[in-house]
C-alpha cells in the first residue's frame, strides 16, 4: 500500500455547473460600476466642495482615497510647478479615465498648473503669443534675414 495522499477530488475540480460564483460576482461588479457611489455618510466628504463631490461619487471613489490622491498631485506640482496630461495619466494606480477627471478639475479649479503649451491647445488655439512669433518668424524669412540652422 503505497498510496499517495493529495487533496480530495472536491479541492480540485470545479463545483458542478463551473465557477459561477466568480461570474456572477464580475457581473454585479460590471453593472454597478456605471452606477454613482453614495459617498453622503463616508468619513471626509465634509472637506470636498460640490465638484469634488460629484467626481467622487461619479468615478467611485472614496472621499478619503481622493484627498490622499490630491494632496500627492498638490505636493508634485508643488516640487516641479507643472505637470503635464500625460504625466497626470500614469500619476496614480488608477485607470487613466480617472487619473485625467481629476487632473481635469484640480486644472480647472486653479489648483494644479498645467504646462503653457497645454494650456494653449485646451484654449482651442496656439494664442496671441504662437500667432506673434509664427507672423514674427514669416516676416524675417521673408526679408531674408532668417538664418536657417542645421
Amino acid at each position: 500500500g503505497g498510496r499517495e495522499l493529495g487533496p480530495p477530488p472536491s479541492a480540485t475540480a470545479p463545483p458542478p455547473g463551473g465557477n459561477k460564483g466568480a461570474g456572477a460576482a464580475l457581473a454585479s461588479w460590471r453593472t454597478r460600476r456605471g452606477v454613482a457611489l453614495d459617498i453622503s455618510c463616508m468619513p471626509g466628504v465634509e472637506l470636498l466642495g460640490g465638484r469634488e463631490r460629484e467626481l467622487c461619487a461619479t468615478s467611485r471613489l472614496h472621499p478619503a482615497h481622493y484627498l490622499a490622491l490630491k494632496d500627492m498631485m498638490l505636493r508634485d506640482c508643488a516640487r516641479h510647478g507643472t505637470i503635464s496630461r500625460q504625466e497626470a495619466r500614469t500619476f496614480f494606480r488608477l485607470d487613466a479615465s480617472r487619473s485625467l477627471r481629476l487632473y481635469d478639475l484640480w486644472v480647472q479649479l486653479g489648483w494644479v498648473s498645467a504646462p503653457a503649451t497645454q494650456k494653449k491647445a485646451a484654449s482651442g488655439g496656439a494664442g496671441e503669443a504662437g500667432t506673434a512669433a509664427s507672423a514674427a518668424a514669416r516676416a524675417a524669412s521673408e526679408d531674408g534675414d532668417f538664418e536657417e540652422t542645421i
